[in-house]
């Protein structure tokens, strides 16, 4: 059970577990957004994806997964249109349909998981001029941050490699140059 919403006017971002072999309820942890009027999605890896709802002032674009196993919340990818009271059917390829809502938008999106092991990028100010790219990637493998300021295959330049350690958890940092525009990739290399 997640969300909803409390008199007078609060916008809930708890979550709780309900167990039916002994009809209790228990606390987990909170959402990253305020949500009503959302949906939530059971996926065939057992997360569960919650998009789309009211919140405090716009409606949140950025969907969130739910690990039961960690009873934690991630943020994933981001809807293309505010939508509140919209619904989310799981498809046979394993992509989500979130579609409808009271939405200005009268277009169907889909979600689309990432492969295991993967998490999406994260951009971090360190604070000291540098920037931290963190992802998941698949443990014992090596990635490579890369740079480009052209796009052109040839490019390409390797900053840095480090391989994900236990769990998978990486992290890369590299001082921007602000006089140019860069690209960023990472890659998994030998």
């Amino acid at each position: 059970m997640t969300g909803g919403y409390n008199e007078p006017a609060f916008i809930i971002d708890s979550a709780e577990l309900y167990d039916p072999s002994t009809g209790t309820w228990v606390k987990t942890s909170r959402m990253k957004a305020h949500r009503w009027y959302h949906t939530a999605t059971l996926l065939p890896n057992g997360k569960v994806l919650v998009a789309g709802g009211g919140s405090d002032g716009s409606p949140p674009l950025i969907a969130e997964l739910y690990d039961p196993s960690a009873e934690t919340w991630t943020a994933t990818g981001s809807l293309r249109a505010a939508r509140p009271y919209p619904t989310g059917t799981l498809l046979l390829t394993g992509k989500v349909l979130v579609a409808g809502g009271s939405s200005s938008t009268n277009r169907a999106e889909l979600y689309e998981p990432l492969p295991p092991g993967y998490n999406l990028l994260s951009l971090q100010s360190l604070g000291t001029g540098d920037v931290g790219l963190s992802f998941v990637g698949l443990v014992g493998t090596n990635y490579a941050l890369e740079r480009t300021f052209t796009l052109s295959p040839s490019n390409w330049v390797s900053l840095v490699t480090n391989p994900a350690g236990p769990g998978g958890s990486l992290i890369f940092t590299n001082t921007p140059d602000p006089n140019t525009n860069n690209f960023w990739r990472i890659r998994s290399v030998p």
